[in-house]
């Protein structure tokens, strides 16, 4: 697999604190591809021969919005255990509930957008039903 050129914006774009906008269906081409260049990124960043190779920060979601695009479109790649990738394409997602409890990866957690180091943790609700189309 190729690795895609992607622009990723870093956290000093002002597009990244802007609104995204619900899309309408079928999907262009160009955001097809898109999608898949952004799964394909994602896989590869998540192999360690291709992240050394590339120079590339390990990671597990994108969103269109980091590329500049203010489209609500995300997409999800997790390696499982048995080393296949499992990939997920959510757009025009809307929140329908939450818990109550808060959770947060103790290791911590980054943003391909955010270059610098940074420590914390990053509280997020334990449960979340939400309500998205895929491709």
């Amino acid at each position: 697999m190729k690795l895609p050129k992607l622009n990723i914006l870093t956290e000093t774009s002002k597009v990244l604190r802007t609104k995204s906008s619900d899309i309408s269906f079928p999907l262009s081409s160009k955001d097809k591809k898109l999608i898949q260049d952004m799964m394909n990124y994602l896989e590869l960043s998540q192999i360690e021969e291709s992240r050394e190779k590339h120079q590339l920060r390990a990671g597990m979601g994108m969103a269109f919005i980091q590329l500049g695009i203010p489209k609500r479109i995300f997409v999800i790649v997790q390696e499982m255990e048995d080393n296949t990738f499992e990939r997920h394409v959510v757009i025009n997602p809307r929140i329908k509930s939450q818990s109550e409890e808060m959770i947060y990866v103790s290791e911590g957690e980054g943003c391909l957008s955010i270059t610098r180091e940074t420590e914390g943790i990053v509280p997020r609700y334990a449960r979340m039903r939400i309500i998205a189309n895929n491709e």
